[in-house]
């Protein structure tokens, strides 16, 4: 009796066993302390491919309880599809120390860095007491490798924290310079604090134009947080994240931050019904340019595949030059520009020189933009315009915008 009391109490304390770990980590690797999901057992995670992030960073490690549950979901590694235009508002008041300041923008270094330049481009302005409109970065100033660098001179910390103004001048200013057309616009919020100024009108005059916000509430010792307000400011409260103290800065949080920009998920595991097949593009674009053509990457139409438009010798390009195949938020797939033309150069292909006269132009292609200035040698007077410039007509053509002149007798 005593003997079986003994076996039901050992059995009470191991439990039930989970269901058995993943072997295979696709594009990582899991190294376990048992692959039978014995109870007491744990599994580690991580992403061997640079190009890939860990999803779920909080399940780097997953054990098995007596419950016979994992106390975690399972993780998995994907890599970035998002395409957009991100500009960081970054805050630097006088409640961040320096040292304090350098960890917060080696922080945004490291995320910028985890991108690619052919899908996010950033931009960056910092704030205090009033915006500083003299350091900002711009879209198109720099590469991801540079803005890295760049961040890291921002000046600073000092002053109040004015981040409605913030808001107000990424809006009327940031969002303008380079800003890629069809391109979701995000801005990325960090601050240790509550807005000195008032925040509402343009965090809502943003979401209004469809701009999505992510802010990042750093809690100091001793200084207002208001994650009500960070909330009033995203609109979602799921795009607040809240840490404490510059010490949170770390790995985990930058997977965090990245997972939030490029909308990661995993599929459970183990999976409960068959995993839907991944969202694919269209074959090709929509449609390549008239008088041109499009080449792929691949012939798939996956996520993330990259098509170029081409046109024709001594024809130019007008629209994109490129289109990226992106999730379109509702589960299924969509090319992120659409092609438009290629114009014909104009005819003639160069203006006639004008009898005792000279024609120079600036490009020998004679595209849309080419100009070509007119002039009469010594003793002859130019009769008509002095210069001509290649334009687009309405039909989609090109033409020289004036006849060449004639040179005169004076």
């Amino acid at each position: 009796m005593g003997i079986l009391l003994l076996l039901g109490l050992a059995l009470a304390v191991a439990g039930e066993d989970c269901f058995e770990p993943m072997t295979v980590f696709p594009h990582g690797e899991v190294t376990c302390t048992s692959y039978d999901g014995a109870v007491g057992s744990s599994c580690e995670f991580r992403c061997t491919d640079p190009k890939y992030e860990l999803v779920r960073p909080m399940s780097t490690m997953i054990t098995c309880l007596p419950s016979g549950e994992w106390d975690k979901k399972f993780p998995c590694c994907q890599k970035c599809r998002k395409v957009a235009d991100i500009v960081i508002v970054v805050d630097s008041s006088g409640s961040i120390s320096r040292p304090d300041y350098g960890k917060m923008k080696n922080f945004i270094s490291n995320v910028i860095g985890s991108f690619e330049d052919d899908m996010v481009q950033f931009s960056a302005v910092r704030f205090a007491t009033n915006v500083d409109t003299r350091n900002k970065i711009l879209f198109g100033d720099y590469g991801i490798s540079d803005m890295v660098e760049k961040v890291e001179l921002l000046p600073g910390p000092g002053g109040k924290t004015a981040l409605g103004a913030a808001l107000s001048y990424t809006r009327t200013t940031m969002l303008k310079h380079h800003n890629r057309p069809e391109v979701p616009d995000m801005i990325w919020v960090i601050t240790d604090g509550d807005a000195t100024d008032s925040v509402k009108k343009a965090a809502r005059l943003l979401r209004k134009h469809k701009v999505e916000i992510i802010a990042l509430g750093i809690k100091q010792p001793g200084e207002p947080l208001s994650i009500k307000q960070l909330e009033e400011i995203t609109g979602n409260p799921n795009n607040v994240i809240e840490v404490k103290g510059m010490e949170s800065l770390k790995e985990e949080l930058r997977s965090r931050i990245v997972g939030k920009i490029c909308k990661f998920s995993c599929l459970d595991y183990p999976p409960t019904t068959a995993p839907p097949p991944p969202p694919k593009c269209d074959p090709n674009p929509s449609r390549p340019p008239t008088g041109g053509s499009v080449n792929c990457d691949s012939d798939t139409a996956d996520i993330g595949t990259k098509c170029d438009f081409v046109c024709k010798p001594n024809s130019q390009l007008e629209g994109p030059k490129n289109a990226v195949c992106e999730e379109d938020g509702k589960g299924g797939a969509r090319w992120s520009q659409e092609a438009k033309r290629c114009v014909t150069p104009c005819k003639p292909h160069h203006p006639p020189r004008p009898i005792n006269g000279e024609v120079e132009c600036n490009n020998e292609k004679a595209i849309i933009g080419t100009r070509c200035d007119f002039a009469c040698k010594v003793g002859y007077s130019l009769q008509g315009s002095e210069k001509t410039i290649c334009k687009k007509t309405l039909n989609g053509k090109a033409e020289w915008s004036h006849k060449a002149p004639t040179c005169t007798s004076k």
